[in-house]
């Protein structure tokens, strides 16, 4: 965060934080019966975020540059 608080300086942690709970917590289709069940939810998403997700962006910009 700079100097001055800016709104924006937090938007992209809350666009990240909203993808998480679409992903997994208030997705319609399902319900935890423990919470390690969440948990490894959430461990499983957060790798397809970082990894599948990002390739996948990385391959439709070059298909749009080439």
């Amino acid at each position: 965060m700079g100097a001055n608080y800016l709104c924006t300086d937090n938007s992209v942690i809350e666009n990240f934080h909203s993808l998480l709970k679409k992903g997994t917590i208030h997705s319609d289709w399902k319900k935890y019966n423990c919470i390690e069940d969440c948990i490894l939810d959430v461990q499983d998403w957060c790798i397809w975020y970082n990894k599948n997700k990002n390739s996948e962006i990385k391959l439709k910009r070059n298909k749009i540059i080439e």
